[in-house]
């Protein structure tokens, strides 16, 4: 049975143990690729095809970059309180394997997947909701908890960190609706406070991501060219890939 995140669950028995008692947060690496690997867990049952989501997610931002310019009247993040880098920095970043995922690559991701990702993080102490916490589904967004949605939640790697660096996956306790590749691990898992530790062994990869670290070197020489090459370059790179995997 996949384990559940020590430190996401405490933060969800301070926070939202509503929440708690319907969810529960499984175990992903804290490698920087945190997000990919949940959004992984979520859709495949394994966190090994993190490389792939990372690449359609860096594909997203070149074929729709007005999307995730903060210069252009489109951005998806114009009337949501956060920062964001420049989209040239932030689609280097992309590119890199381990890199964070912030908040515009939820966005990226679910628009690339044409799926909706519910974002969930524990309000501070001095607010009731915390401004993370959103449906997203492509370049749309709301204030909103919905419950058909595939849910990551930023939480912490460590639990002396107090701002988020590290995504898991939330997993309904009772499948009633949900993910159907989730939904063949325990229907139910239980509430005990003495949570084991992750194995550190149990989310190594195998060399399946080999194909996307490829293509990312690939398109990580073509940066520098212009916009249209890029594209170009993508649009090919991504046939490939669905072709081999």
């Amino acid at each position: 049975m996949l384990q559940e995140d020590p430190v996401a669950r405490q933060r969800l028995k301070n926070a939202n143990t509503t929440l708690l008692h319907q969810y529960s947060p499984r175990c992903t690496e804290s490698d920087g690729n945190c997000f990919y690997r949940a959004v992984s867990l979520a859709l495949y049952g394994t966190q090994q095809w993190h490389a792939y989501l990372r690449l359609i997610t860096c594909m997203e931002l070149v074929l729709r970059a007005p999307y995730y310019d903060p210069s252009a009247s489109s951005f998806v993040l114009q009337n949501i309180p956060v920062m964001s880098p420049a989209y040239r920095p932030l689609l280097r970043h992309t590119l890199r394997n381990g890199a964070y995922a912030e908040l515009i690559h939820l966005f990226a991701l679910s628009s690339a997947l044409d799926i909706p990702i519910q974002s969930y993080c524990c309000p501070d102490t001095d607010s009731a909701h915390h401004p993370y916490t959103m449906r997203i589904h492509g370049d749309k967004s709301s204030p909103s908890f919905t419950a058909d949605s595939l849910t990551v939640m930023w939480t912490a790697s460590i639990a002396s960190v107090a701002e988020p660096d590290h995504f898991v996956v939330l997993v309904p306790r009772r499948w009633s609706t949900g993910i159907p590749s989730l939904a063949t691990d325990s229907a139910a898992v239980p509430m005990e406070d003495d949570v084991q530790p992750m194995d550190e062994q149990s989310t190594a990869d195998d060399d399946t991501g080999a194909v996307c670290v490829i293509i990312f070197n690939f398109l990580h020489n073509y940066i520098q060219q212009t916009d249209v090459r890029l594209r170009y370059i993508t649009l090919h790179v991504h046939d490939r890939v669905k072709k081999s995997l």
